[in-house]
């Protein structure tokens, strides 16, 4: 069996080259759609403050309040990037 006829997939550095190209198209669909709003929540929100056993307050803290379901879903105008995951 020669060499040529030998099946070689993709090595690392080309699927994390394709890995990212198609994070890049998946992001600019849903930005082109105004879909990208999904990933902008209040989970991840700077503004967001969870409730803790000192504080037992929950909601935005830039508007003092809980917000609407559709807006703690869907995200904001005022939607601040944590950079942290928080699960």
């Amino acid at each position: 069996m020669s060499s040529e006829s030998v099946f070689r997939g993709p090595d690392t550095d080309e699927i994390q080259v394709m890995g990212d190209n198609f994070g890049r198209m998946t992001q600019g669909i849903l930005q082109g759609i105004g879909h990208d709003k999904i990933f902008r929540n209040c989970s991840i929100c700077r503004n967001w403050l969870d409730p803790t056993p000192t504080d037992p307050r929950q909601g935005c803290r830039l508007y003092q309040c809980v917000p609407p379901v559709k807006i703690i879903v869907c995200g904001c105008d005022k939607f601040v990037d944590h950079n942290d995951i928080p699960y």
